[in-house]
């Protein structure tokens, strides 16, 4: 897991059981890349 900061809000990067990656922020908003 990577942890980095936007707008000194921490996220951290992870990857679900689909091998996508998604951005988990610290307001509990899920930001899904493709």
């Amino acid at each position: 897991m990577g942890a980095f900061f936007v707008n000194r809000s921490p996220q951290y990067k992870v990857h679900n059981s689909k091998g996508k990656t998604c951005y988990v922020t610290a307001n509990e908003a899920y930001v899904y890349v493709k």
